[in-house]
This record gives structure tokens, C-alpha cells and sequence, in this order.
């Protein structure tokens, strides 16, 4: 049995060839974005990486080296996306891509993004509209959720766009107006906030409380 000093040489090694393999596909999604630059193609081929996945995903023989190996390709044309859209914005063509109509969400092999953490508001908007079992992941801020759509590791991304008690969310229209991105649909989600404190407090016991301006309000929807 190798020992694990031996293991993790035999690990470094498959390392560098990961890296050498890692290094050859961006140059060929380099020439990819060239490409369709100039033959003026979008970057996103849903039906495309879908089929990648499913291909890649047959090639290895348990579960769990399956759900491990679309995670990694995942990132990978995630990876590629961007470099193309660098290739897109560095030929100017990111101001002329297309509003494309669609009949219907697909929501059930839709990738979801929203901002703030588990238990977030946002979480359950997301669940509200796409389901529990929708395949989703957060990130820190507003920004963030839209960056995720443009380089396409989002198809969708759940935001609060305007609440009944301070108006508008105005970073939203900001971004919206900065980024390539459209309002698709809506939910409403009623919001109740709760004072929370430590067992056994009482009102004259509070003497600062933490909390967005928002939640200090009446009421609040998202």
C-alpha cells in the first residue's frame, strides 16, 4: 500500500495535467469566442452544455463521481462564458446583443442565483417561484447575482426589485440599467420581521437593536 507522502506526489502529477489540459481548453474557447465575434453568435448555448454535462456524466461510473464530475464542468464552461464575454465587450459587441423572446421559464433545469445567504428573504422568493428543489446558489451582493447571469453561471437570478414600505430599490435599477439583463417575471412575497433577542429579555431590557431600515418599518414585501 503506497504511503501518503507517495499519494500525494502521485497527486501533484495529475495536478500539472489538469493544469496543462485546463491552460489547451481556454485557448481553444479563446479561438471559440473569436469566432463568434466575428460570426456574431451569443456566448450561451443552453441546449449545448446540457448536452455536455449529460455526455461527461456518462463517462464515470457511480454517483457521486457523476454529480462531481457535472459540478466541475460546470465551472469549467462557466470559465469559458467569461472569456468570451471578455472577447465580446473587448470587440464592442456586447451593446448589440439581442432581446430574445420566450414563451415560458424553464424552470426545471434552470440554475438560480440570489442574493444574501440561506434563510434569506431572497431564498424564499426563489422557492416561492421556482420550487424547492430548484438548483440555486447565493452570492454576497446585488451585483454579484447580475454578474452571475451575464457570465452565465445563472440562467436566473431573484432580486428584490421595489418593497410597500421604502419604494423602489434603486441599486436594482442602477444595475439593471448598467447590465445586458431583463425582468422575465415577478412574486410577491409578504415579509414579517421579528425582534429577536436572548431568553428571558424584555422590551426594557433593549437598548440598541440591529437591523436594516427597512425591517424597522410597518411593513415590507418583496
Amino acid at each position: 500500500m503506497a504511503t501518503l507522502e507517495e499519494l500525494r506526489v502521485e497527486l501533484d502529477k495529475i495536478d500539472n495535467q489538469m493544469v496543462e489540459l485546463y491552460q489547451k481548453r481556454m485557448n481553444v474557447c479563446r479561438e471559440v469566442g473569436d469566432y463568434k465575434v466575428k460570426a456574431g453568435r451569443k456566448v450561451y448555448d443552453r441546449q449545448r452544455e446540457q448536452e455536455k454535462l449529460a455526455d461527461v456524466a456518462s463517462k464515470v461510473d457511480n454517483d457521486f463521481d457523476k454529480n462531481g464530475v457535472r459540478e466541475l464542468y460546470t465551472q469549467l464552461m462557466s470559465m469559458s462564458r467569461k472569456l468570451q464575454y471578455q472577447k465580446l465587450v473587448e470587440a464592442g459587441a456586447l451593446g448589440r446583443l439581442p432581446f430574445i423572446q420566450i414563451d415560458s421559464l424553464e424552470k426545471d433545469t434552470a440554475r438560480v442565483v440570489f442574493q444574501g445567504t440561506e434563510g434569506a428573504y431572497g431564498e424564499a422568493a426563489m422557492h416561492q417561484f421556482f420550487g424547492e428543489d430548484v438548483n440555486c446558489f447565493h452570492v454576497r451582493t446585488f451585483r454579484d447575482a447580475m454578474t452571475a447571469i451575464e457570465e452565465g453561471a445563472a440562467d436566473y437570478a431573484v432580486l428584490p426589485i421595489e418593497n410597500s414600505s421604502a419604494g423602489p430599490v434603486n441599486e436594482m435599477y442602477d444595475l439593471l440599467d448598467e447590465f445586458e439583463n431583463y425582468i422575465v417575471a415577478e412574486t410577491i412575497l409578504p415579509v414579517v420581521h421579528t425582534l429577536s433577542g436572548l431568553p428571558g429579555t424584555t422590551l426594557t431590557d433593549i437598548k440598541r437593536v440591529y437591523s436594516k431600515a427597512e425591517a424597522l418599518c410597518k411593513r415590507q414585501g418583496f
